[in-house]
């Protein structure tokens, strides 16, 4: 019995079908990254279309190094406008800023932003460098001006924030030195910054 010889395809038809797979596959990634690139250029103002990431973007809850006291009380880093267009369906009534105007970083609406909500607006431009007695005890007015209103401090990274706060806390109600410095050590160091840990040590009496 005569068996078979397989057929072999030629070189040419090889390459053919070499670069048609190439090129399909490419046009199918392509494809799959412009729609990846739309869906994420989709403008955040139109809740019609929002994907989940976007809408997690938006809220609060994701600001820079946000850090939840109690229903209360929040410290966070920079917030951006979508954050800050949100503080009022969140139940926010009054935001501190810490952040100086000038900061390269700030949010130059954000005044106008919180009380377009109905929210009230305090400002305390904290030096990084060098954050003071005067600082300090103004902030201690805001904090007992807003009683139990819900409440967040922000500033750029929640460090003055969360240093501000927490020496509050101490001097007002009741944490322990340890909860203060374990509040702080989860977002920072002040150890690295001597100017801080003056202030710091000063606030807690030692």
């Amino acid at each position: 019995m005569r068996h078979k010889q397989p057929k072999y395809l030629s070189t040419r038809t090889l390459f053919r079908a070499v670069v048609f797979s190439i090129t399909t596959l490419t046009s199918m990634s392509c494809f799959t990254a412009q729609e990846v690139i739309q869906t994420e250029a989709k403008p955040e103002s139109h809740s019609v279309g929002k994907t989940k990431r976007q809408v997690q973007i938006m809220t609060i809850e994701k600001a820079y190094h946000y850090k939840k006291v109690n229903d209360q009380i929040s410290t966070s880093g920079l917030i951006s406008k979508h954050q800050l267009k949100s503080l009022g369906a969140a139940g926010y009534e009054t935001v501190i800023n810490l952040l100086p105007n000038n900061n390269q970083h700030a949010i130059k609406e954000e005044q106008s932003i919180v009380e377009k909500q109905g929210l009230n607006y305090r400002y305390i431009p904290v030096d990084f460098s060098n954050p003071t007695d005067d600082d300090f005890a103004a902030f201690v007015i805001l904090m007992k001006e807003a009683g139990d209103k819900k409440t967040i401090v922000h500033c750029a990274a929640n460090y003055r924030a969360s240093a501000f706060f927490s020496t509050y806390a101490f001097q007002e109600l009741g944490w322990s030195i340890r909860q203060v410095e374990e509040f702080m050590a989860s977002i920072w160091s002040p150890a690295e910054y001597p100017a801080w840990q003056a202030f710091i040590d000063k606030r807690l009496g030692r």
